[in-house]
């Protein structure tokens, strides 16, 4: 399991971020139609990784086993990928919110155990859990328990990391990514436009308001309704528009996966 501790120098920036966000969000109109989930991103930027790089440890010999792989495996594409912005931080409105991770087939095929860990502005534990990740390419998704102690308290500040095991002798190799996730309350504008809002329409909603978990869990729910032209370019424009545009066919195609805890 992957212990992050929060750097006492990164507390004073969720000050700001908390008195910016007591103003509420700003909303503009919402047009309740098929609108592109082009992700406006608050203006906040923290240390973090959303792709699971490294160079040393049984990664970097499985790949070098592997030469049909070795070729790409420096390239973005071929790494483990928190499905996030490229700032390492995001808004939900959710006290028990789902978090995406996509896991290429080199990694699928021969990681042992994947972790998830959520941490308190304190560096607390909130919740943690260990689980046996397919072994064919997927997006894995974990989803905080329906229970009070591991609940997002809006305003707080929460860190999170992700990690793929290939070695459980020799941690040193771990895949890790890791960011930062806030809950904040809707203003009455977004409660009300959302309230008014088709399943199709709520991705849009929520990615124009800089809402990022919220828009992406919204989006992969319509997964599993027909697909259509329109839903799949709607899919591309959200992950292009945050840099996941490497990724995001594969994604795509095989989306998605909940974690089961060991």
């Amino acid at each position: 399991m992957y212990r992050l501790n929060l750097n006492s120098k990164i507390r004073p920036i969720f000050v700001t971020i908390c008195c910016a966000f007591s103003l509420g969000l700003v909303v503009g109109g919402f047009p309740l139609m098929a609108i592109a989930q082009e992700y406006n991103p608050p203006d906040v930027g923290l240390p973090g990784r959303r792709e699971g790089g490294g160079t040393r440890g049984c990664w970097n010999e499985l790949a070098v086993a592997n030469p049909t792989q070795s070729s790409s495996q420096s390239s973005v594409e071929e790494l483990p990928t928190a499905l996030t912005p490229a700032e390492n931080f995001g808004y939900t409105t959710s006290e028990r919110p789902t978090f995406f991770f996509y896991i290429p087939q080199l990694y699928a095929e021969k990681a042992v155990a994947a972790d998830f860990m959520l941490l308190d502005e304190q560096g607390n534990e909130v919740y943690s859990t260990t689980f046996q990740p397919s072994h064919s390419a997927n997006v894995v998704s974990v989803t905080l328990p329906a229970d009070s102690a591991s609940a997002l308290e809006p305003g707080k500040p929460y860190q999170w990391s992700f990690g793929l095991t290939c070695n459980l002798g020799d941690r040193s190799g771990d895949r890790v990514m890791d960011g930062w996730i806030q809950r904040v309350e809707p203003t009455a504008a977004l409660e009300t436009a959302l309230a008014n809002a088709t399943p199709a329409e709520l991705p849009a909603l929520y990615a124009q308001s800089g809402i990022w978990y919220d828009a992406f869990a919204s989006l992969v729910a319509l997964h599993t309704t027909p697909t259509s032209q329109t839903f799949t370019t709607q899919w591309s424009t959200l992950l292009n528009s945050v840099g996941l545009n490497h990724i995001a066919e594969a994604a795509f195609a095989q989306c998605c996966t909940t974690a089961q805890s060991e």
